[in-house]
């Protein structure tokens, strides 16, 4: 029976020193791994995995860790594309801005020229008034010019007449 019991005691010892080794290579890797994965579901890529504790999950913890650099990456581009897009944003609203102000000094420069042809129509329309009055008034001068030659000629006609008839006296 002393034998059975240092057996059984060394079974015991055995059996409790593999438990803790099974715990310390499985169970310890796979809490880091659980750790690491949770870290990139959280998107912390500052995040690493503790050699020690890999083990025999090796592989799997060299794919996460690829996994972590292309989301790296990945992410470094997408801000990278959103800075780009942001100057982008930002230069066609400078763009547009300027747009406006050369739009608003354009109508205003036309309001301008709309006002001053305003102006121009108006001199022209009293330019055309005082030329049809000039018009009608050189008219009139020349009917009174013509009736003014008609009456001289009939003075001098007159004058003839009074002439011929003294010389006849």
């Amino acid at each position: 029976t002393g034998t059975i019991t240092a057996q059984t005691a060394w079974l015991v010892a055995g059996g409790a020193a593999l438990i803790y080794w099974f715990h310390n290579q499985f169970t310890v890797c796979l809490n880091e791994i659980d750790r690491f994965a949770g870290d990139l579901a959280g998107c912390n890529m500052t995040t690493a995995l503790d050699p020690v504790h890999i083990g025999p999950f090796t592989s799997i913890a060299r794919r996460l860790s690829q996994i972590q650099m292309n989301l790296h990456a990945t992410i470094g581009d997408v801000r990278k594309e959103i800075d780009e897009i942001t100057q982008m944003t930002e230069e066609v609203s400078r763009s547009s801005q300027d747009l406006s102000a050369r739009t608003e000094n354009t109508a205003s420069s036309l309001q301008e020229t709309a006002s001053s042809m305003e102006q121009l129509n108006g001199t022209l329309r009293k330019s055309a008034d005082h030329a049809q009055e000039a018009s009608q008034l050189a008219a009139s001068a020349s009917s009174v010019a013509s009736d003014g030659g008609s009456v001289v000629r009939d003075v001098v006609a007159t004058m003839e007449e009074i002439n011929a008839s003294s010389k006849k006296i």
